[in-house]
């Protein structure tokens, strides 16, 4: 979906999904939707991720035009790969168990998560969420390195896996030292 150019229309107010990203340019939108926990504020622009937009799209809070028509959520659900999918799942779930849900980029991981309130009040992430399919192998190399990153930062790992069902279990992965 990274190259696709559309419009995504919030009420009042009209957003551009580019490049994987929900570029919102209405300043009093821009302030709501930060109280709200959600994108990265850029100079006058506010930056959603693919899967915030998503889930502001399913909530029916934005519209998105694509290629000069309307383009309804599972149409657009439908053009995603396996792993926005996932993620977007996953997403979802935390959201809507009351976590601010920002990008885990930089740690390495897909999500980090605030508890209720401590986003806004500007209290730093508690874990970090890295989703996997059930199917999906890995190294514990990996899983090792994933988790000393995720301590050396104050954090804890959370693996979120999704089966084919699409339930979410959450692993908690911590190091155990003697």
């Amino acid at each position: 979906m990274g190259g696709l150019l559309a419009q995504i229309i919030m009420k009042s107010f009209k957003c551009v999904f580019r490049d994987g990203k929900v570029i919102v340019n209405d300043s009093k939108s821009i302030s709501a939707l930060i109280q709200k926990g959600y994108g990265t504020k850029d100079d006058k622009i506010l930056e959603l991720s693919l899967v915030e937009g998503l889930y502001l799209m399913e909530k029916d809070k934005v519209q998105l035009e694509f290629e000069g028509k309307l383009i309804n959520f599972s149409e657009f659900i439908d053009n995603l790969i396996e792993g926005e999918f996932l993620q977007y799942k996953v997403y979802k779930d935390l959201r809507e168990r009351g976590y601010t849900v920002k990008t885990g980029f930089k740690f390495g991981a897909h999500f980090r998560i605030y508890e209720r309130g401590a986003f806004s009040k500007g209290e730093h992430s508690i874990e970090l969420v890295h989703v996997l399919n059930e199917n999906s192998s890995f190294d514990m190399h990996e899983v090792a390195g994933a988790v000393r990153l995720a301590q050396s930062v104050k954090k804890t790992l959370i693996l979120a896996v999704v089966d084919n069902e699409g339930d979410i279990t959450y692993y908690r992965i911590e190091r155990i030292t003697p």
